[in-house]
């Protein structure tokens, strides 16, 4: 679930950021940024799956995949519904980083 946590976070936000400067359009950055986010959470569901699945000790392989699809997820509609609220790009971008350093502190805080 870390893992998949903190992939979300890096990757989805440099992509969005990416995105921001080379679209320019809110919407399209929204769609864009949702599509490959959910593409990524389930190849990161699945990637961890076969990692518990592989390992003699894991208990249920099942349920560490849907913990990490789950936290990937929440953390895309997170990081992607600011281009969907706002119509400027630069405050969508500026929304996005700050659910982003948001994430880090709550999931900090409860480590």
């Amino acid at each position: 679930m870390v893992l998949g946590l903190n992939d979300a976070l890096v990757e989805l936000t440099g992509a969005l950021a990416g995105l921001t400067f080379t679209l320019q359009n809110s919407r399209l950055i929204g769609a864009a940024g949702l599509i490959t986010g959910i593409a990524a959470s389930l190849s990161m569901s699945a990637s961890e799956y076969l990692s518990q699945k592989s390992e003699k000790g894991s208990k249920n392989p099942t349920k560490a995949m849907f913990y990490t699809g789950i936290a990937y997820v929440l953390t895309v509609l997170l990081l992607v519904i600011p281009y969907f609220v706002f119509a400027n790009y630069y405050i969508a971008l500026g929304v996005t980083l700050l659910n982003g350093i948001l994430v880090i502190l709550v999931f900090t805080f409860f480590i």
